[in-house]
């Protein structure tokens, strides 16, 4: 599909979960005049691709099945509320991308007044039946847990310092990890950066395929000779000069003789979703949550289903980045920024391939636990049952995230 069918797509999709969710029968058309309130949905959007969005310069665009693909610029009301937010929140954030359904009027023809903002609901919690939980954990399979909790560790790049192409950090990981004989290690690149001061200045005398053969390969394989039992993944990023395909969402790293990656790894797509042991994982190298933090305008206004007396408000309905992470979970979407922000001092350019956008989808049910690093400090937090992972990056990098 063409980059406006998908887009189409996305906010078609949108709605049928909206009406879902909410019991909406039909949405009407943000751009035909309407003195009576009606409901909309479409995609947040500034007036142009570099602008950000602010108060008053916030657009909304429906698909061209709703609303004849039009833009119309939206007016919040002083007493606007908020339905789907975190409760005790305090309003509600937006970022451009952000799927939505309004209630309001468009008294004029040129504007959409917002007296309500209906946000998008959490993501269903995939199910496993206790049967296959208890055989995971007791079964006839192999490498089961015996009852133990599954040990999983995961890190990022840059795996060396901007200094030198030695890979100390990595060595020391790779010491720790032999120590603790995890279940699962997960990597994510850059492994040979594009962005490291030696290679941009060509101060470096092996190919991209030998440094990664050396500095990782070689060590990857000491850890599986002396850990048998950790299972190695890797998923790329799109500064990986041993990736043959920089867009967004990346192929995975190719098994080349080259490369001399041992059998014992596992190279996966990114994003990605995989499942050990039915703990449903999703993961992607880009800086999925520097880009929405960005982006996003905080809008204060009052919740439409106020908390009840006697209940407690969501302890996390003001924490910035339990906020970010909703964003990502409640869009189903690994990356639901677009137009992706412009590249910085924080943020490498992205890539986005629209017409491969389903790649980017997490489905219908979402992960038990997603991998999102980040530029920012790293954290966990519990969002809508699925725990959320940024383990910022190994090594120092004088690049963006």
């Amino acid at each position: 599909m063409e980059r406006s069918e998908v887009l189409d797509t996305l906010i078609d999709e949108a709605a049928q979960t909206f009406k879902e969710y909410y019991g909406i029968e039909e949405f009407g058309d943000p751009s035909i005049q309407s003195q009576d309130d009606i409901l909309v949905v479409g995609r947040l959007c500034p007036e142009t691709d570099a602008a950000k969005m602010t108060e008053t310069s916030t657009w909304l665009e429906s698909s061209r099945m709703l609303g004849s693909g039009s833009r119309v610029l939206l007016k919040f009301e002083p007493d606007m509320k908020v339905r789907g937010a975190p409760s005790g929140g305090g309003g509600m954030a937006m970022f451009p991308g952000c799927l939505v359904a309004l209630k309001g009027t468009n008294g004029g023809g040129k504007l959409f007044a917002v007296k309500e903002v209906l946000m998008m609901p959490p993501i269903d919690a995939t199910y496993t039946a206790p049967t296959e939980l208890l055989a995971m954990q007791y079964g006839a399979k192999a490498k089961q847990l015996n009852g133990n909790p599954m040990s999983v560790i995961v890190a990022s790049g840059p795996y060396t310092t901007e200094h030198d192409l030695e890979y100390e950090p990595l060595q020391a990981l790779l010491g720790l990890v032999q120590e603790e004989r995890p279940d699962v290690l997960i990597l994510t690149g850059p492994f040979i950066d594009s962005a490291h001061p030696l290679i941009q200045r060509g101060d470096v005398d092996e190919l991209p395929g030998q440094l990664f053969r050396t500095r990782i390969s070689t060590r990857l394989s000491h850890l599986i000779a002396n850990s048998p039992r950790t299972s190695v993944l890797l998923v790329p990023h799109g500064r990986d000069l041993t990736s043959t395909h920089v867009a967004f969402p990346q192929a995975p790293l190719a098994r080349e003789a080259e490369l001399a990656l041992p059998k014992g790894v596992r190279l996966l797509p990114n994003p990605a979703m995989f499942s050990i042991n039915e703990v449903v994982f999703g993961i992607t190298s880009v800086d999925t949550l520097w880009s929405l933090k960005s982006q996003e305008f905080f809008r204060k206004c009052a919740d439409a289903e106020p908390v009840e007396e006697g209940s407690e408000p969501d302890p996390l309905a003001k924490d910035v980045m339990a906020r970010t992470c909703r964003h990502l979970l409640r869009h189903r979407s690994f990356y639901p920024v677009f137009p992706s922000p412009p590249p910085s001092k924080m943020l490498d350019a992205l890539n986005l391939d629209m017409t491969h956008y389903d790649l980017v989808k997490m489905g219908s049910s979402g992960p038990d636990i997603v991998i999102a690093p980040s530029i920012q400090k790293h954290f966990t937090r519990i969002v809508d049952s699925t725990i959320l992972l940024n383990p910022s990056f190994l090594a120092k990098s004088s690049a963006p995230a």
